[in-house]
């Protein structure tokens, strides 16, 4: 009997240690994920990338027969399609 309950503890023991290494791989999968998408977010410093005047690029757009929106929608979408690379990539990590 004791070796019956040695034995079923040495197997729970292995699938907790397996589990535990999943868990710290899929840990490390998605902190890198995040650390992208972090270091991406840093990359447009305000110190650089000033603040435009918003007013006079609507007008300046409007002149030219385009639209703030569809300019905005347009950056969004890079932005949007950068970060789904970057859990594509993480994902494809698994």
């Amino acid at each position: 009997m004791e070796s019956e309950t040695t034995n079923r503890l040495m197997r729970e023991n292995t699938q907790l240690a397996y589990e535990n290494n999943n868990l710290k791989a899929e840990n490390e999968r998605l902190t890198d994920m995040l650390d992208q998408i972090k270091h991406w977010c840093m990359a447009y410093p305000i110190t650089v990338f000033i603040e435009p005047d918003w007013k006079a690029v609507h007008e300046t757009l409007e002149e030219a027969g385009l639209n703030l929106a569809a300019v905005s929608g347009s950056n969004m979408r890079h932005v949007v399609t950068g970060i789904q690379r970057i859990i594509d990539r993480g994902e494809s990590r698994e």
